[in-house]
């Protein structure tokens, strides 16, 4: 029996949220991590539509935004083109082995995630601003809260392995990091409740 308000066992720890100064709740509604087919996926849902189009179909410059694209190669690459379709020099990411996410902000600045090895900044010509080391996997965002280049929040999707129901599972969570201080700011997981 357990004992109430005591901490849950350790296999089933639950890291409480922690709300920054000024935002309004601890894990801030993020659409763009919704993309994630696990993260909003319903068995309900209806699978009659068309089949999304895929790969490079056509490129139309009238049409391109403006703005440059960057994709990392897996391993500590990233490779940047321009909207005209000229190649700019490829930047490595310094102390990372698995980058499989890179973002360009507003400002120029490079996020950059690594599975398993965490996030990494870097200027626009590849120089490092910041590392944290974080359990990271396929996402990392600019928190929408009005922050300007510099003192934005990033959200990065994380993970922890732990034993639940003598298994080893991987829940996830979502670790808040200031780009001012590359400190995290916030960490909050999903756990099963102690009962289960």
């Amino acid at each position: 029996m357990e004992t109430p308000g005591a901490a849950p066992p350790d296999d089933h720890a639950v890291v409480p949220s922690v709300v920054p100064s000024g935002a309004t709740e601890a894990t801030p509604r993020l659409p763009e991590l919704l993309a994630l087919g696990y993260s909003g996926w319903d068995e309900t849902e209806d699978d009659d539509g068309p089949a999304p189009a895929s790969g490079v179909i056509q490129f139309d410059p009238a049409r391109a935004q403006d703005w440059i694209r960057v994709w990392a190669d897996d391993g500590s690459t990233l490779h940047r083109i321009l909207p005209s379709g000229e190649r700019l020099p490829s930047i490595e990411v310094p102390g990372r082995s698995q980058v499989e996410f890179a973002r360009v902000l507003e400002g120029g600045r490079l996020l950059c995630l690594s599975v398993d090895e965490g996030i990494t900044l870097l200027e626009p010509g590849g120089e490092l601003v910041f590392q944290v080391d974080l359990a990271a996997h396929h996402d990392a965002v600019v928190v929408p809260d009005g922050s300007k280049a510099g003192d934005r929040t990033f959200a990065v999707l994380v993970h922890r392995e732990r034993s639940y129901r003598g298994r080893s599972v991987r829940f996830d969570g979502i670790a808040l990091v200031s780009e001012a201080t590359g400190l995290v700011i916030c960490l909050s997981y999903t756990s099963p409740s102690p009962r289960d």
